[in-house]
């Protein structure tokens, strides 16, 4: 390939190291109460994560959601901020997302639970 149309690298912005991760993962905007999206993540750190989310949405609303640890009991709870979404055409409606998200609100507890399930504890 020609270097004149060999694609730039952007500079990696995460503050942790990610994983691939399959978990599944039930989230909501903040403001709608309950979580009724269920989906699967893409990738999973100790500061956020990337997954899909149906419905509309866009950068920096704040989502709830819990991830499951595919182990008894082990789900946890954050709040998160949405730090980009980008829309996937393939879903034909306009009303799906694959959105990065900071997490901004993590009990002690579930951030344990986390740092166990990325082997970092």
């Amino acid at each position: 390939m020609s270097p004149l149309f060999k694609k730039k690298k952007k500079p990696e912005r995460r503050n942790s190291p990610r994983i691939l991760s399959f978990n599944l993962v039930r989230s909501a905007k903040e403001n709608e109460g309950r979580e009724n999206r269920v989906s699967n993540l893409t990738d999973l750190s100790e500061t956020g994560l990337q997954c899909r989310f149906r419905g509309n949405i866009r950068k920096a609303d704040r989502v709830k959601m819990t991830i499951n640890l595919m182990r008894e009991g082990a789900n946890i709870e954050v709040i998160a901020e949405v730090m980009w979404a980008k829309p996937l055409k393939a879903s034909g409606t306009g009303d799906a997302f694959k959105i990065g998200v900071r997490f901004t609100d993590i009990s002690n507890k579930d951030r344990r639970s986390l740092m166990e399930f990325l082997g970092r504890a």
